[in-house]
């Protein structure tokens, strides 16, 4: 999924070091708020290399989750009690029916 950059802002010193914030758009309109985080101050050059990284990882994990919302949802228990019960009525069923088969079934008598 393509992610278009839409600021670079937010930079804070903190405590334990430097904050830089920096928003993405997806293809369907979500926005992705994430924080970088330097020891000190960033030049441009650092700020174009961590955006750059930041992009690709920011991308897989929108595109891991666009698929992972594609996929049916697990059923759930009722779900999978209902299905056992149509099951083990269908077995109840052949199983009627081959003992049917069995019962009328000739038998043979073999002579010596």
């Amino acid at each position: 999924m393509a992610l278009k950059l839409l600021s670079v802002w937010g930079h804070v010193a903190r405590p334990w070091g430097y904050e830089v914030r920096a928003d993405f758009v997806d293809e369907v309109g979500g926005i992705h708020n994430e924080t970088l985080t330097f020891e000190k101050e960033p030049d441009e050059k650092q700020l174009d290399v961590a955006v750059a990284a930041l992009t690709d990882t920011v991308g897989a994990r929108v595109a891991t989750e666009a698929v992972a919302a594609s996929k049916a949802p697990e059923p759930t228990r009722e779900e999978l009690v209902a299905k056992v019960a149509v099951l083990e009525t269908e077995k109840a069923a052949l199983t009627r029916e081959r003992d049917a088969l069995v019962a009328a079934k000739p038998v043979v008598e073999v002579r010596r």
